[in-house]
């Protein structure tokens, strides 16, 4: 589904006042699931989710961790649902991926294997295994949303209920709500660490080119916001719901308005995961990576010695 626009209001409007009811039935089942206990496996385990449904930026954060814990000399594997098979794609360049909605099973797996450090990809809310490090990933333009829970707003549960399980923020890019979840990480005497997308790669070389852009992620305004910042002339943009599988039809109207446009075609690397090798022609995968200061990524590090008692 497509984030309805209300979720990430300010307040609450009369939309998610009228949902409201259900959010509550909802937030009360989310919180009592979360509060179970995972289990304990043979190797280091961190996390990465986020408080809300939608994208928040949870792979590139993963892939940052795996990268981090390359030069760590650990052993590395993540395990994933597999949901769209989009996010294994990439996270399949780093480490080996162990897919599947048992995620017990796939750290088994994992461990059996030789991994000595699991990375959960969307496993805040998932109590099968217990984490050595939790971070949750937030989007800063967003935040908390409306700081309600689905479907009146984007909270996967109660943020009361969350807060236990997360051990640090992960703040990606700037904005009044992250500031007001930096504020609140403050409080719970959880760290912040900021950290930004900045393009990269087939993104550098749209610099002055005119671009149709399309997504089918959480947020699909973030990625043309990134094509814009590298100086792509975007000419039109077109927002699909997160992990959208494209039709013939549909790319075959992409084609033919970029055609009308003089323009590129251009998506995410998760979306250009989705298409056949037929399908990527003519269209650019054009990515972004995450990044942090020099003092940020040591605090980030200094996190992750720390909670895995490195």
């Amino acid at each position: 589904m497509v984030s309805p626009s209300f979720w990430n209001a300010p307040q609450p409007d009369w939309r998610a006042r009228l949902l409201r009811p259900l959010a509550a039935a909802y937030g009360a089942a989310a919180a009592h699931r979360l509060r179970h206990a995972g289990a304990r496996v043979h190797a280091k385990v961190i996390t990465v989710g986020n408080f809300t449904a939608g994208g928040a930026g949870k792979t590139p954060l993963a892939l940052a961790l795996a990268a981090m814990a390359r030069d760590m000399r650990l052993k590395t594997a993540f395990l994933t649902r597999g949901y769209g098979g989009d996010e294994s794609a990439l996270l399949a360049r780093c480490a080996p991926v162990f897919e599947g909605a048992d995620r017990l099973a796939s750290a088994q797996q994992a461990i059996a294997q030789g991994a000595d450090l699991l990375i959960c990809d969307d496993g805040l809310q998932s109590r099968r295994i217990e984490p050595d490090l939790a971070l949750c990933a937030v989007d800063g333009a967003v935040g908390e949303g409306n700081g309600l829970c689905l479907p009146a707003g984007p909270l996967r549960a109660p943020l009361d209920a969350q807060w236990p399980l997360v051990d640090a923020l992960v703040v990606i890019g700037a904005g009044a709500p992250g500031a007001k979840l930096t504020q609140a990480a403050a409080l719970h005497a959880r760290p912040a660490i900021a950290a930004e997308f900045q393009p990269a790669g087939a993104t550098l070389d749209l610099r002055g080119a005119r671009v149709l852009a399309f997504a089918g992620i959480g947020r699909p305004e973030k990625f043309f916001a990134t094509l814009r910042a590298a100086g792509a002339h975007v000419v039109a943009t077109r927002p699909f719901a997160d992990h959208h599988r494209y039709t013939p039809r549909e790319l075959a109207l992409l084609h033919a308005e970029a055609a009308r446009e003089k323009a590129q075609l251009a998506t995410t690397e998760k979306d250009f995961a989705r298409l056949t090798a037929d399908q990527r022609a003519d269209i650019v995968a054009a990515p972004v990576a995450l990044v942090f200061s020099d003092e940020e990524a040591m605090r980030l590090r200094a996190l992750v010695h720390q909670k895995l008692q490195l």
